[in-house]
């Protein structure tokens, strides 16, 4: 299976927290759901929300904790699979999955690199907010705590072990990635909106003179 680079999918991902007592014991006092229930709960939220966009501020620790990096952008989901995520800030850096590939590229180095989808899917579970019919899902157990829901991964070779969607009401507030090697990342999203997004959005076209690296069949 190929590798596919941390989104968030830096799609990042994908892919590399000390809380106020009272708010520990809060989070200790909220009932954790069942995993079917949890499950079925989280996909019952995510098929009302067919497309979105939103502003992302994201922040990258490492396993000790210490603030590595910090990146910001945009990021568009549509179901059933599509999902870009166009970093802007420090460099640009652009993800897209198209439903079939997800297509990595770097405008600095005139370079791409394009993985099977399903090999992403298995690497990460950012692309499975829009595919709640999917059995994609079968990959990850999903436990839930008050409006936030955690799925981690089953298999161990995965980048990202679990990752929590926290909500306010209906629409996603924040995603925090816990990384295999330790460290997490936490995105929180502004702006959110499920306006009709085309889909163009959802398509690479290389620039001309890019360096493509096609990984789609190892």
């Amino acid at each position: 299976m190929a590798t596919v680079k941390c989104w968030c999918l830096t799609a990042s991902n994908l892919d590399r927290r000390d809380a106020m007592k009272p708010m520990l014991i809060l989070a200790v006092m909220l009932p954790f759901v069942a995993h079917g229930a949890a499950d079925d709960n989280l996909k019952q939220k995510l098929a009302q929300l067919e497309q979105f966009s939103a502003q992302f501020n994201q922040q990258v620790y490492d396993e000790a904790g210490q603030l590595t990096s910090t990146a910001s952008g945009e990021l568009s989901m549509q179901a059933p699979d599509r999902m870009r995520w166009q970093q802007q800030i420090p460099d640009d850096y652009l993800i897209i999955a198209d439903g079939q590939a997800v297509w990595v590229y770097e405008p600095f180095m005139e370079a791409a690199t394009v993985y099977r989808q399903d090999d992403a899917v298995a690497q990460t579970p950012v692309t499975i907010l829009t595919q709640s019919q999917s059995d994609a899902w079968q990959q990850y157990d999903v436990s839930q705590q008050g409006d936030c829901y955690t799925l981690a991964a089953k298999e161990e070779d995965s980048q990202i072990s679990a990752m929590k969607v926290c909500f306010d009401g209906q629409i996603i507030k924040s995603l925090t990635m816990n990384y295999s090697y330790g460290g997490h990342s936490d995105l929180t999203l502004t702006g959110f909106t499920t306006e009709a997004q085309a889909a163009s959005l959802f398509e690479f076209v290389a620039p001309e003179g890019t360096e493509i690296d096609d990984q789609r069949g190892q």
